[in-house]
Order: structure tokens, then C-alpha cells, then sequence
């Protein structure tokens, strides 16, 4: 939230991109995790930081299993890192995930591309049942983005 707020003095415009994660809620049921309570709570901030502050853009972006399978830069900057059990699991579950449940996962590339447009773009809210608010992307909608920007 401070970035926020000192990034959107430095123009007219300023937009920014909040990496939330899939399973934030800016709405918490009884079963939400706490990490999806706190990343709702600093979307919606966001949001109503931007009604006091005209020149602030706000957008979140809700990826979900972040994969750098496709992308190789990603991947070798991550190779010689020492992984957990768990993220030796996840890398080795991928595939299925990838191809079982695409709607769940978010390749890197896929990120990064909606990411910079959101970022270089006009600001405006989006009109998508996908994006809650016009601000907050959820996975879905950012994957059908990303599809949409990339020429594939």
C-alpha cells in the first residue's frame, strides 16, 4: 500500500500491479485461507485508494500455480536454487496440472505479458466477468488475456 501511494504522486496516470494470488477474496467466507483473506483485504484497499486518489490506476492480478515450464529464462535462473520436498512434488505433479487443470495454473510468460499491459496500458477499468471491480484479474481472465495479447 505505501508504494502505492508514493508511486501515484509521480504522474497523472500511474498504473499499478498488485500480484495477488488465486484464493485472495476481496469477500471471505468461513473456509477462505488466511493468505486469501489478507491478499483480498490489500486489493480492496487498493481499490478505495484509487477513489481518493484519481491519478492511481490500481489492478491485481490472481495467478494461480505459478509455471515456468515454458519459460526457459525462468528456468535457469531458478535451476540452481535447492528446493523443498514440496516444490520438488509441485514440479514433478506439473504436467498433470498443466494438462488436467489449465484453469488453475499461470505460466510465468503468461504473467508477465498481462502484467506489462496492464501496467503500460490506459488505466481503465475492464469490463469482463472475469474482473472483479474492473481492477482485480482473476486466473482465468488472465490466462484469455494473455491468449488475446501474445499473437498465439
Amino acid at each position: 500500500m505505501a508504494a502505492a501511494k508514493a508511486f501515484s504522486g509521480l504522474s497523472d496516470s500511474f498504473q499499478f500491479v498488485y500480484v495477488s494470488g488465486d484464493g485472495a477474496s476481496t469477500n471471505p467466507g468461513m473456509f477462505t485461507m488466511y493468505f486469501g483473506v489478507i491478499k483480498g483485504e490489500c486489493e480492496k484497499e487498493l481499490v478505495k485508494l484509487a477513489e481518493t486518489t484519481p491519478s492511481l490506476k490500481p489492478y491485481s492480478i490472481r495467478p494461480g500455480y505459478v509455471d515456468p515450464f515454458s519459460d526457459p529464462e525462468v528456468l535457469a535462473a531458478v535451476a540452481g536454487r535447492k528446493t523443498i520436498l514440496l516444490q520438488r512434488f509441485a514440479d514433478a505433479t506439473s504436467p498433470f496440472w498443466r494438462t488436467c487443470t489449465p484453469n488453475l495454473v499461470s505460466p510465468t510468460k503468461e504473467i508477465g505479458i498481462v502484467a506489462t499491459i496492464l501496467a503500460m496500458g490506459d488505466g481503465k477499468q475492464i469490463k469482463d466477468p472475469d474482473v472483479e471491480d474492473g481492477r482485480i484479474v482473476n486466473n482465468r481472465a488472465l490466462r484469455r488475456m494473455a491468449k488475446e495479447n501474445s499473437g498465439s
